[in-house]
């Protein structure tokens, strides 16, 4: 599946970056290796280009991203297990709704 460059996020814009692992570190300000991170200040959500993705796992790196963006700007203070299992329960339906499997009644 293949995912936006830019996302709405509570009416805001952030953009989807692809970037190399060593980018991301950088990013982050740590060395550990990460799927994906979200800064809200600077509205950029980066995915790591070098991680092996299989399935709908792209799908939800990037819902566990928002879901943190949206925790951040809301002030939820969501830990990280919290924002994990969201990320995973909400990409079924998410992407549902963006292959339009959604039917009107």
């Amino acid at each position: 599946m293949k995912l936006p460059e830019q996302i709405n996020i509570m009416g805001y814009m952030f953009d989807v970056e692809w970037v190399s692992d060593k980018d991301m570190r950088n990013f982050i300000g740590r060395d550990e290796k990460m799927l994906g991170a979200v800064n809200t200040t600077q509205q950029r959500i980066l995915m790591n280009e070098e991680s092996v993705w299989r399935g709908d796992r792209k799908l939800e790196v990037l819902m566990h991203e928002v879901i943190h963006a949206v925790s951040d700007m809301m002030g939820l203070d969501f830990d990280e297990r919290t924002v994990e299992r969201l990320g995973f329960g909400l990409t079924p339906t998410i992407k549902q709704l963006i292959q339009g499997g959604a039917e009107e009644k």
